[in-house]
């Protein structure tokens, strides 16, 4: 009996102490969890910084597409992707054998219709003077009707009847004669014309095929980096799929993009900012740019455009709409962190005015050109996208692009006439408006436009594709593999991601908090202040605010207790978005 009382008593203590323990454990999750982040009220300077990262575009791109041919024609010759190309260096090749053949079949066809062209002349001056000796004997038996008249008072008056009905006679014969001369005469003139058109028509076959022929050897416009693009034709490529870029080979159609050409002797970087960073920003202003591939190193730019209107991307998940912010780059700063020398940035700041003043100039979207087409004012030519090397095309690139020809006057995408082909032009109109001219006198005036700039921006043969002589488009080689290039043009390449950072704003002895410490009421916006036993809700007027912190104009004084989270239950809408955007995109710190 007292061994069972004593293990009883044992019992009862072990469960006495866990249960104790289990009290304690709970006890301490419980204070856990009814710990408050409270963060100080703090007073000072206030940098307010934006934060945006981007990847690298070249300011001017063109676009290259597939002339026309007549039908689909096979790549023999392409320029390698990510190689350097220079103005006239062969871009494209395409085989012409089908045109040759066609061309020697219209110059057959033109030697023949001039045969019977000479042959008709020659039958028709031959038919004249046959006509002419008719109308002579015609005449002459008028004559000789009139002289039998005159001898009517000698004669009987039955013959000197038979003589009037003589001369009528004559003199009908003679009139007919005369008017079936006439029209015989019109219908071989008519038929001579029908001839006429036919070797004009011919001749304009033997042009087109000539052109054609020319057309199929894409040079390059400028100089810059040769960016292969996917091979859409035939209903390739979709959603989820990888396409294939371009290549010798290759069936293409007419029109087809096929390469891009990205001048990286001026670079701008493109970015996307948030609705609330857009009030904050303006354009001149400067910013300080990071680049992933350039660690440590600072390059200066300035926001030279910023989007009008918001826009969102679904296929890239983002939530909220956003502004489009361009910012331009100190070539020279970017040059010297890759190892340029000073001989090298100057040649390569040489390429980009030469580039310019070829009437390519800096473009939003970059541009647009294709072989085969002609006409247009130089300078003239709407913009797709700079792409990416190796042969991915920019996400938008294709859409709304208006092809230019390559081979034509109006091959700069997206390029705006410069200064001096302005002037020229507003001579030449003396006062009016292209609007108010007719259409014969547009003609005149891109005719003359392209006598004065030598048949396309930058010059060369007078009326020739693309201003490239025969000789030039004939000798034009492709350029060198990538591989043989110098490091710096290896290292300058589109699509390099960057994080910018714009100083707004240095605001000096202002009261602030944490952006976080802010929530949103039917009220208005208010903090939750710590007055030593409990959190009590305190309106407050806010301020300019930075990434993670904010001004208070009133409502809170220094070294205030403020609480970091809602003791109402979890956070609002309005501190997610705030913990979502305290950190700068691709790591970067905050600095204030």
């Amino acid at each position: 009996m007292r061994k069972l009382i004593v293990r009883i008593l044992v019992l009862g203590t072990v469960a006495a102490l866990v249960l104790g323990g289990f009290y304690l454990v709970q006890n301490a999750s419980l204070g856990t969890k009814e710990e408050i982040a409270l963060a100080a009220v703090k007073r000072g300077d206030l940098t307010v910084r934006s934060f945006f990262r981007g990847e690298l575009r070249a300011v001017r791109s063109l676009t290259l597409t597939a002339p026309n041919l007549g039908s689909q024609s096979q790549v023999t010759k392409l320029a390698p992707a990510g190689a350097l190309a220079k103005r006239g260096d062969l871009i494209v090749e395409l085989d012409d054998s089908e045109r040759v053949a066609a061309l020697e079949d219209d110059r057959l066809e033109v030697e023949q219709v001039q045969e019977q062209l000479k042959q008709a002349e020659t039958e028709l001056e031959i038919r004249k003077l046959q006509d002419d000796v008719e109308l002579t004997r015609a005449a002459f038996q008028v004559r000789r009707a009139e002289l039998q008249v005159r001898r009517n008072e000698l004669i009987s008056a039955i013959d000197a009847r038979k003589n009037e009905l003589t001369l009528e006679e004559a003199q009908a014969r003679q009139k007919k004669l005369e008017g079936d001369i006439k029209n015989r005469l019109a219908q071989s003139e008519a038929e001579l014309a029908v001839i006429r058109e036919r070797l004009t028509k011919a001749q304009l076959d033997v042009n087109r095929e000539q052109r054609r022929i020319d057309d199929a050897r894409v040079l390059a416009p400028i100089s810059g980096l040769v960016s292969i693009l996917e091979n859409r034709s035939g209903g390739r490529g979709g959603f989820g799929t990888t396409t294939p870029t371009v290549q010798e080979g290759d069936q293409i159609p007419a029109g087809l993009a096929v390469a891009q050409l990205l001048d990286l002797s001026e670079m701008e970087l493109v970015a996307q900012v948030e609705e609330v960073e857009r009030a904050n920003l303006a354009e001149g202003q400067e910013a300080l740019i990071r680049l992933d591939a350039l660690p440590g190193k600072l390059i200066h730019g300035k926001i030279k455009r910023l989007g009008a209107t918001a826009s969102i991307n679904v296929f890239r998940g983002e939530a909220t709409k956003k502004f489009d912010c361009i910012l331009s780059i100190d070539m020279k700063e970017l040059l010297g962190h890759v190892g340029a020398t000073p001989e090298q940035i100057q040649r390569i700041l040489a390429t980009a005015e030469q580039n310019r003043s070829q009437g390519f100039g800096a473009s939003r979207q970059g541009g647009a050109v294709g072989g085969g087409a002609r006409g247009g004012f130089p300078g003239a030519g709407a913009g797709a996208g700079g792409g990416q090397p190796g042969g991915q095309a920019p996400e938008g690139a294709g859409a709304g692009r208006r092809q230019r020809g390559a081979n034509g006057p109006g091959g700069a995408g997206g390029a705006a006439p410069s200064p001096e082909m302005r002037e020229r032009m507003q001579a030449m109109l003396a006062g009016r408006q292209i609007s108010e001219l007719s259409a014969e006198e547009r003609q005149q005036l891109r005719q003359r436009m392209q006598q004065e700039l030598g048949g396309a921006p930058g010059g060369g043969g007078r009326g020739a594709p693309g201003g490239f002589s025969q000789q030039q488009r004939e000798s034009a080689t492709l350029p060198s593999p990538p591989d043989v290039g110098s490091d710096i043009d290896i290292l300058l390449r589109p699509g390099l991601l960057a994080d910018a950072e714009v100083i707004v704003e240095n605001l000096r002895n202002v009261v602030y908090i944490p952006y976080q410490a802010v929530f949103d009421t039917t009220q208005g916006p208010v903090v939750y202040l710590w007055n030593g036993r409990t959190l009590e809700p305190r309106p407050v007027e806010l301020g300019k605010r930075s990434e993670s912190q904010v001004v208070i104009l009133s409502g809170l004084e220094e070294s205030d207790q403020i609480s970091l989270q809602s003791p109402d239950g979890p956070a609002t809408p309005r501190k997610k978005a705030a913990a979502k955007t305290s950190q700068a995109p691709g790591g970067l710190g905050r600095a204030f």
